[in-house]
């Protein structure tokens, strides 16, 4: 399915907009790495013009290969002008948990996020549900409502218009995979 290789990682050729042709595998069996680059995006959004933002994460081995090379992918992009967040994309940098206990902030982040739509999907309750608890408590600061976004039913569809509008249609289309 085109869409699940977009969403985690593949790039469409520009020359070849309203013509949809997809010139990188992406990731479509690793689903983490669609929150993986919104959180990217976002983050290096705010880096000041001439500015990098810089990433640390507290990974495990093959999950740190796998953002390298989402990094090296999206810092190829820094000309897309779809994508004007790729020039502001630093380094990304895996020291060890214990050297970096600020990151455990990150991790109480996902882990109630996580048990949020867990709860959430229990309840059969899939829809636009604002987060309760611990969760609206780290999640009411942020700077704009899109800067955390669940990665649900609506949200899904909103993304796959704003491609419609910036791709063309993904229904009817040939691939080109070099």
């Amino acid at each position: 399915m085109p869409q699940k290789r977009f969403f985690t990682g593949a790039r469409i050729d520009n020359d070849k907009i309203g013509k949809f042709a997809l010139v990188t595998s992406g990731c479509p069996s690793k689903p983490y790495f669609m929150p993986f680059l919104r959180c990217i995006a976002t983050t290096a959004q705010y880096a000041p013009t001439g500015g990098l933002a810089h990433f640390y994460f507290g990974l495990d081995r093959p999950f740190a290969n796998y953002a390298r090379q989402m990094f090296k992918m999206i810092k190829a992009r820094t000309d897309d002008p779809q994508k004007p967040h790729a020039a502001k994309v630093g380094n990304a940098y895996f020291p060890l948990a214990k050297e970096t206990p600020q990151l455990q902030a990150a991790d109480f982040l996902t882990y109630l996020t996580y048990r949020h739509m867990v709860a959430r999907d229990k309840a059969g309750d899939l829809g636009s549900a604002l987060p309760s608890g611990p969760l609206m408590t780290l999640t009411a600061k942020r700077r704009v409502a899109g800067d955390f976004a669940f990665f649900d039913r609506d949200t899904m569809a909103l993304a796959l218009a704003k491609t419609y509008n910036d791709c063309g249609n993904w229904d009817g289309h040939t691939e080109v995979t070099q």
